[in-house]
């Protein structure tokens, strides 16, 4: 049986915020899979402007795959963006919907997580006090 030749472009579906750490990331099934002169560009959704532009570093191989990382964390403007990995003129991997800004992850996790979880743990905590988080009368007291 043949092994499958997986490749593809990660970066996060929600999004980066101001200030953090952010990478896009290839997989590709080969160490010669990304060619050298690889780079990361951030381009407005009117795919009219450049805004940001890096270099892949090979990262390594692990789970029978070969990673690459481009660290885009400089870039700080808020927006929407495609995110497009070039070898010279040529596209390799596009995507769209990249969002930069202020509290994203926070403002589309938040209620999902305190809402959801909070439902679930007052059904399995035994004291079912304060938050109910680890079911013990004293968790609070830290």
């Amino acid at each position: 049986m043949k092994k499958a030749q997986v490749s593809g472009l990660l970066y996060s579906q929600v999004g980066y915020d101001v200030g953090e750490p952010k990478r896009a990331i290839i997989r590709g099934h080969s160490v010669n899979f990304l060619p050298e002169d690889a780079v990361l560009r951030l381009i407005s959704n009117k795919k009219t402007e450049i805004f940001f532009e890096t270099n892949f570093k090979y990262w390594g191989e692990i789970w029978g795959s070969h990673w690459w990382t481009a660290d885009f964390s400089g870039f700080e403007e808020p927006g929407n963006y495609d995110v497009n990995v070039f070898s010279g003129e040529k596209v390799i991997f596009s995507g769209e919907g990249l969002q930069i800004g202020e509290r994203i992850l926070w403002n589309s996790t938040w209620h999902l997580a305190a809402i959801d979880q909070l439902e679930r743990r007052a059904i399995l905590a035994k004291a079912k006090i304060g938050w109910n988080d680890a079911g013990g009368a004293w968790q609070e007291v830290n």
